[in-house]
C-alpha cells in the first residue's frame, strides 16, 4: 500500500510582465573591498577567452553552453527565476536555468568583449540571454591572477560572488583589475563591486545588465561614466561605454547596485499535501502586494481544476502527483506566478492484507479488521497481533517485524515514519504465544 508522502519543493516562477531592466533602481555607494578567501577556482594564470559553463570543466572551454554553475539559490531577474550561471573570462556572466539540462546556460555572443549589445533575431534561447557585465573587455589572466566564485551566507541572505583578481587587458602590461559581480538573494539585487583598479591606458568597458528580447538590445541597464565613476549615471543604450584611464576609474570599494522595482510576488501553502484519494486540500494565499493591492487570484490545481478564490479548497478525486500554480494580478495589471512542482500527492485508497493506513503528519495510523478465526474457520484464541511492515515499493517484498499489539486491539500508530519514503505496506497476524 502506498502510505508515505513525498514533499517535493517546486520551482518558483516570478513574472513581472511590465518591468524591464530599465525599471530597476540604480544607486552608488562605497564600502570596504572584501576579497573572497575561500572559493571555487576557474581557469589559471593563462586564462584568455574561455567560457566556464560546466563544473566538470573548471579549466574552461571554447563551447558557449553547458549545464551551468550553481548559483546556490533561486535568483529573480527581469521576470524570470534563475539557478545557474556561466562565466566568460572577459568580465561578465550569463544566467541560466537547470531545467534546460545540457543547455542550462548559453553565453553565445557576436563579441565576447561587448556582451550587452548582442543581437540575434533567430536566437533560440532568449531567456538565457540574461547577462551581467562587471568590466567587460578583452581581458586575460596573468601571473597572480585568479577567477573564482562562491555562494556565501545562509537563506534568505545568501550571496553569489564571482570575482576577477589581477586581470588585465589582453597583451597589456602594468595593469591590474579587481572586481566582483554579486547576486543577492534578499531583494534580488545585482551589485558590481570594485577593488584596486590600475590602468596603463585609456579605453572603454561595458558595465551593466542585459536581457531578452534578442532581436534588439532594448532591455538593458548600463553605466555612463562621462563625469567620472563616482558620478556615474544610467546609460542610454545597451552599448553605452564606461571610460577607464589612469585617472578615471572606480575607487576600491565602489559599489554599483541595481534593485528590481517593487512588484507583487505570489506565494501559497497547502494542507494537507498528501493523503488518499479523494483528497480534500485547503490552499492559503500568502502573496505579497507591491505598490498596488492584489485584485485577483487564479489557481490551477494540476488535474484540470481551477479557481479564482483567494483561499480555495479543492478535492483530488484520482490518485496521482499534481503541480499547483497561483497567478496574482494587482491594480496596475502586474502579474506574479508561483508554481510548486509535484506538490500534492493523492494515493490509491487500497489495503495491504487486512490492514488499513492513514497518514497523520509524520505518523502512520494503521488499523485492521478483527481476526477471530484461523485459516480453517475455527475459533482463534490469540494473545497478540504481530504487526509487520515493508518499506519498499513492492507489496510482495520482505516484511519486517514492527511491534506486538495486545489482542484484541486493532490499531497502532507507527510514529515518525516521516515523508522520506513514498511507499509503506503493513500486514498483521493473530498469535497465540502458547502455540
Amino acid at each position: 500500500m502506498k502510505g508515505k508522502a513525498i514533499l517535493v519543493l517546486g520551482i518558483l516562477f516570478w513574472s513581472l510582465l511590465q518591468a524591464g531592466l530599465g525599471d530597476y533602481n540604480f544607486s552608488y555607494s562605497v564600502s570596504s573591498w572584501q576579497e573572497l578567501s575561500s572559493a571555487n577556482n576557474l581557469g589559471d594564470i593563462d586564462t584568455d577567452e574561455e567560457n566556464f559553463t560546466n563544473p566538470d570543466y573548471p579549466a574552461g572551454q571554447t563551447v558557449t553552453y553547458g549545464t551551468g554553475l550553481p548559483i546556490g539559490f533561486d535568483f529573480y531577474f527581469d521576470g524570470h527565476v534563475y539557478d545557474r550561471f556561466g562565466v566568460n573570462a572577459n568580465g561578465w556572466i550569463g544566467l541560466g536555468k537547470s531545467e534546460y539540462g545540457l543547455r542550462s546556460v548559453d553565453l553565445l555572443s557576436s563579441s565576447y568583449a561587448s556582451p550587452l549589445n548582442y543581437i540575434n533575431a533567430s536566437h533560440p534561447y532568449e531567456d538565457r540571454l540574461a547577462r551581467i557585465a562587471g568590466f567587460a573587455r578583452d581581458l586575460a589572466a596573468q601571473s597572480g591572477a585568479s577567477l573564482s566564485y562562491a555562494t556565501l551566507g545562509t537563506a534568505p541572505e545568501r550571496v553569489l560572488v564571482v570575482q576577477w583578481k589581477n586581470y588585465r587587458r589582453r597583451n597589456a602590461s602594468a595593469e591590474s583589475f579587481n572586481f566582483q559581480i554579486q547576486l543577492h538573494e534578499s531583494g534580488s539585487e545585482v551589485r558590481i563591486v570594485y577593488g584596486q583598479m590600475q590602468s596603463s591606458g585609456t579605453f572603454t568597458v561595458q558595465v551593466g545588465m542585459r536581457a531578452m528580447p534578442a532581436a534588439e538590445a532594448s532591455n538593458f541597464a548600463t553605466l555612463n561614466t562621462n563625469d567620472g565613476w563616482t558620478y556615474s549615471t544610467p546609460g542610454s543604450a545597451a552599448n553605452t561605454a564606461a571610460v577607464i584611464s589612469a585617472t578615471n576609474y572606480p575607487i576600491a570599494g565602489a559599489c554599483f547596485r541595481w534593485q528590481p522595482p517593487n512588484h507583487a510576488q505570489a506565494d501559497f501553502v497547502a494542507y494537507p499535501q498528501s493523503g488518499f484519494a479523494p483528497l480534500s486540500v485547503n490552499f492559503t494565499d500568502q502573496s505579497t502586494a507591491g505598490a498596488s493591492p492584489i485584485t485577483s487570484w487564479y489557481w490551477t490545481f494540476g488535474d484540470g481544476g481551477t479557481s479564482n478564490a483567494q483561499n480555495p479548497s479543492h478535492i483530488y478525486q484520482n490518485p496521482g502527483t499534481y503541480t499547483v500554480s497561483l497567478t496574482t494580478t494587482d491594480g496596475d495589471a502586474n502579474q506574479a506566478t508561483k508554481t510548486r512542482e509535484n506538490y500534492i500527492s493523492a494515493y490509491v485508497p487500497a489495503t495491504s492484507g487486512n490492514c488499513y493506513l492513514e497518514m497523520d503528519g509524520f505518523d502512520a495510523h494503521i488499523s485492521w479488521d478483527p481476526i477471530s478465526t484461523d485459516e480453517h474457520g475455527l475459533p482463534l484464541d490469540a494473545d497478540y497481533y504481530y504487526l509487520y511492515f515493508n518499506g519498499s515499493a513492492d507489496p510482495e517484498a520482505e516484511y519486517y517485524f514492527l511491534a506486538p499489539i495486545t489482542y484484541p486491539t486493532t490499531d497502532y500508530i507507527h510514529q515518525g515514519v516521516g515523508r522520506g519514503a513514498r511507499h509503506m505496506f503493513y500486514r498483521v497476524k493473530a498469535i497465540n504465544t502458547d502455540d
